[in-house]
């Protein structure tokens, strides 16, 4: 824990609590790779999937976001985050600790990486923070074949 949030191992329930309160940018950039899709089953799927995955609250308990990392068939790992509206009102605390947070995944994973919305700024911003590098910027991407750039860390 720090300051004003908890980091905690993600359950299957934690889909249900998440799914009607994502962030609009987070919804919009499922839709734009997926089209609609059941937000609670999408999420229980990405929790079970994930190598870790944990679950950031606030102090009273209050979800404010679900991240992790999807086995890739090269030993990389697909990171994901996504998160309520609420979260951004912690973006302080969540900045001092992402760092760290990225290392537990690395400890998992020698390559990070995935796909994002370059619509999405509040990812694009923290992307840059945790030392993520946009390698590519793909002009059509997914179903609704929007602009995405692929991000990916690699340890050195």
């Amino acid at each position: 824990m720090i300051a004003s949030i908890r980091v905690r191992t993600a359950v299957a329930e934690d889909a249900e609590l998440l799914a009607p309160r994502l962030r609009s940018a987070d919804r919009d950039e499922i839709l734009a790779v997926l089209g609609k899709v059941d937000s609670v089953a999408w999420l229980r799927q990405g929790i079970a999937l994930s190598a870790p995955c944990f679950s950031v609250t606030d102090q009273a308990g209050l979800l404010l976001a679900l991240f992790g990392a999807n086995p890739g068939e090269h030993g990389d790992g697909k990171v994901w985050l996504l998160g309520a509206p609420e979260l951004l009102r912690h973006r302080f605390a969540i900045g001092r600790v992402s760092k760290q947070w990225v290392g537990i995944l690395h400890a998992h994973y020698r390559i990070l990486w995935n796909y994002v919305d370059e619509r999405n700024e509040a990812h694009l911003r923290w992307l840059k923070w945790c030392g993520f590098e946009f390698t590519d910027r793909i002009e059509e991407f997914g179903i609704e074949g929007r602009p995405f750039y692929r991000f990916e860390k690699r340890l050195a």
